[in-house]
């Protein structure tokens, strides 16, 4: 049996000229999650989103949101966005019901691990509980990703929503507020002090998105732009901060069920 490619991955692998790669100018706009407080936001994804603009042609505006309760309330409001970059369980879920494209995805899988301070003896998930465990806000893949390790909610950790970033529960847990925090699982490596506890199972990379009606011919250069991006030199920091190892073609496929992580939070449908 032939497996077809989405016709803009294959233009933009190079296998087949059927469309020019062209597109009027066009105003777009790109959504992504809040990994860090917004102005922050703006700072960390300015050498991407000017990358995207420069390679594209289209004036490409960030949209920043102040927290990860007003992305997911946009999220199931289905609020207009041309492109987001976001997790695994939110993409899954904005694919399912709001049809958006992933044409990309981060080569790497993405996983988080819980890690405890060096000042307790003998940490598990076991003696964490009860214990304080700062995360970063819901419904972050994180904080998914914590309370799926602890599925008695009579025995779980005292959880704190406290950080504003990844880095924050490192600085939180090092100031003695907080006795663990959960990481992705690429930064908890640069902390060899901190007690690896668990590890979350492998979801799909982080994924890049398109809204079903966008016009082909800006999908095409979308995906062109973004599947060089990681040999883009302006964009190493950036990528360093989001831990992808590259950009590789993604297909709806890829994220199917993963959403089912968000059942246990508020407004899941």
């Amino acid at each position: 049996m032939r497996i077809l490619r989405p016709w803009y991955l294959v233009l933009a692998l190079g296998l087949s000229p059927l469309l020019p790669s062209t597109a009027a100018s066009a105003e777009l706009t790109i959504g992504v999650e809040p990994r860090y407080p917004a102005q922050q936001v703006r700072e960390e994804f300015k050498p991407f989103v000017d990358y995207l603009s420069r390679t594209t042609g289209h004036k490409i505006t960030l949209v920043a949101v102040p927290s990860y309760h007003a992305f997911w309330r946009d999220l199931r409001a289905n609020r207009d966005l041309d492109i987001v970059i976001e997790d695994a369980h939110f993409a899954a879920y904005r694919i399912s019901r709001s049809y958006y494209v992933p044409i990309v995805k981060a080569s790497n899988p993405t996983s988080f691990t819980l890690v405890a301070s060096d000042l307790l003896e003998d940490p598990t998930l076991k003696t964490l509980v009860g214990k304080r465990v700062v995360t970063m806000p819901s419904p972050s893949l994180g904080y998914a990703s914590l309370i799926e390790m602890y599925p008695n909610l009579i025995a779980q950790p005292e959880v704190e929503s406290l950080a504003t970033s990844w880095r924050d529960g490192i600085e939180i847990v090092s100031g003695g507020d907080a006795e663990a925090t959960i990481l992705p699982t690429q930064l908890a490596q640069q902390y060899p002090n901190f007690i690896p506890v668990g590890t979350s199972r492998d979801f799909p990379g982080t994924a890049v998105l398109v809204k079903p009606t966008l016009d082909p011919k800006i999908v095409f250069q979308l995906t062109t732009a973004l599947l060089k991006a990681g040999q883009e030199q302006s964009l190493i920091d950036f990528h360093t901060g989001m831990f992808i190892d590259s950009w590789m073609p993604a297909k709806a496929a890829d994220y199917k069920g993963q959403d089912l992580i968000l059942k246990p939070f508020f407004g899941y449908r």
